[in-house]
């Protein structure tokens, strides 16, 4: 797919199987025409696929490869004549412990993603700093947001401290940090819908402010993180969204916003992930895991703790992405005391999983997925929030 910025056009009178492949990456509008939002024109040279600008100073011929792993960053030249862009970086919380009714916050692993996420944020604003040409100005964050949930709070508690550490931060951490609720998880598509157009409102509008731009780290979800990148990356199109996740935990996405913009862009690739610690996407849900057929009583014992350990919950959290399932029990329980917990929750739960199971159909026991619905209502209160302002382990 081929991508153009700052232009506005869509030209469908000139070759629609090439117009659907053509969008705008900083306005991301469409029109029926060859004109763009500034008053310009264009035309297409169908043998290269190129836009040819015959009358606008905002368009760009440049272009993009539209995949996961080369999107670039706007060129030197291009953003010299525009503001400095600011950047959010959109961080999907770690992964937890749920029941959920009850969001009982990082898990081990979880506190461990957290920590490396502060050296893929530090690494991806080195990579940022050195394709703006200007490697002397140091991409610092002024705003650490999280959305109030108890796994993103302590997220943002554990990778703030840790940027807070390699002078990524305008401010001390305890300064930066923040609640902002719109942020907060989202289970359906009308609800990413209305949570963009508020968060749009928030972070993405013009104003006429000519100062330096402050830029944000953001500790958020991945329904909602997924559904933002869907839509732009499908040009601003409600149409092509798909709900569920595709974030792994701890993953970074960034886009990009100048002043005057119709649209954030994404910046590098989405969902990046490092690659230190076991890459998960699920979380850890006793409800939503394969114990029906387990032999669990008054105690688990150790043939079935292992199972568990081993092959059940490995297959849970990473979810379609194979890759580390091997890996997974090394890390999961990560302590003595989260393995006596999770005994607890599942001996506590497998009741309900068995009665629950066989009034499914086959059809909706395939709960494992990488289009994970995380439950939660985003209107209730967020559950153990406000009891999780305590001290995190500091790696």
């Amino acid at each position: 797919m081929l991508l153009y910025r700052n232009c506005a056009i869509l030209p469908t009178a000139i070759d629609s199987k090439i117009a659907k492949k053509l969008t705008c990456v900083t306005c991301s509008q469409f029109t029926n025409s060859c004109l763009c939002q500034h008053g310009g024109s264009g035309s297409i040279d169908l043998n290269n696929h190129l836009v040819i600008f015959d009358s606008c100073d905002n368009f760009s011929s440049e272009k993009n490869s539209f995949n996961y792993g080369s999107i670039s960053l706007p060129s030197s030249t291009f953003s010299s004549s525009l503001k400095e862009p600011q950047y959010f970086f959109l961080v999907r919380h770690g992964i937890y412990l749920t029941t959920c009714s009850e969001d009982d916050g990082l898990i081990e692993l979880g506190r461990q993603q957290s920590f490396y996420c502060a050296d893929l944020i530090n690494s991806l604003a080195k990579t940022i700093e050195t394709k703006n040409g200007d490697q002397n100005q140091r991409l610092s964050f002024t705003y650490v947001e999280h959305s109030g949930y108890k796994r993103s709070y302590e997220t943002g508690l554990i990778t703030g401290r840790r940027l807070n550490e390699l002078q990524r931060l305008t401010e001390s951490f305890e300064n930066c940090y923040s609640r902002v609720a719109c942020w907060s998880e989202v289970r359906s598509i009308s609800r990413i819908k209305r949570r963009w157009y508020k968060i749009k409102r928030l972070f993405f509008s013009s104003t006429n402010s000519d100062k330096p731009p402050k830029h944000h780290i953001v500790f958020s979800h991945g329904n909602l993180i997924s559904g933002i990148v869907t839509y732009l990356m499908s040009g601003g199109r409600w149409d092509r969204l798909r709900f569920g996740n595709l974030a792994p935990h701890c993953s970074v996405t960034i886009l990009s916003y100048t002043n005057g913009d119709l649209l954030p862009i994404i910046v590098l690739a989405p969902f990046q992930v490092s690659t230190i610690i076991p890459i998960t996407i699920n979380n850890v849900n006793p409800r939503k895991m394969c114990l029906q057929e387990l032999p669990i009583n008054d105690d688990i014992n150790d043939q079935v703790w292992s199972t568990i350990i081993n092959t059940i919950i490995p297959k849970r959290v990473v979810g379609l992405n194979m890759i580390h399932v091997d890996l997974i029990s090394k890390f999961i329980p990560g302590t003595e005391e989260e393995e006596e917990k999770m005994k607890v929750i599942i001996k506590q739960f497998h009741t309900q999983i068995v009665t629950q199971t066989n009034n499914r159909s086959s059809g909706k026991r395939a709960l494992a997925s990488n289009f994970e619905e995380e439950k939660g209502e985003e209107d209730r209160s967020e559950s153990g929030y406000n009891n999780s302002k305590k001290t995190i382990q500091h790696y």
